[in-house]
C-alpha cells in the first residue's frame, strides 16, 4: 500500500518495488517505485499478482484504512514467496 512514499531509504537497491494505491498520481510521483498499480483494496481484495511473487510485503501506516483486514492479509499471504517477510506499520 503506496502513495508519493514508500517510507523506505532512498538508497536502498531492490530488483523491484511495486506499490499499490488508490491515487495514481501520487504513486506516478513516487520515484521509488518500479511499477505501481491504482486498485481499491477495500473494494477489490484480490491482487493483481501471481502466487508467491513477493519476498517482502510492506504495509505502511494504511492497516487502518481496510475495511477488510483479514481478506487482504489473506491476499498477502498468496502472493508471498515461502520464507517472504510481512511489515505492517
Amino acid at each position: 500500500m503506496s502513495s508519493w512514499t514508500s517510507h523506505l531509504p532512498l538508497d536502498l537497491k531492490v530488483k523491484q518495488l511495486v506499490g499499490v494505491g488508490l491515487n495514481e498520481e501520487e504513486l506516478k510521483a513516487n520515484t521509488l517505485l518500479s511499477q505501481f498499480v491504482v486498485q481499491d483494496l477495500n473494494t477489490n481484495h484480490r491482487l493483481p499478482f501471481e502466487d508467491c511473487s513477493f519476498d517482502i510485503v510492506i504495509c505502511s501506516v494504511s492497516v487502518d484504512y481496510l475495511t477488510q483486514p483479514l481478506a487482504i492479509f489473506k491476499e498477502l499471504f498468496r502472493v508471498m514467496a515461502p520464507g517472504a517477510s510481512c511489515i505492517m506499520s
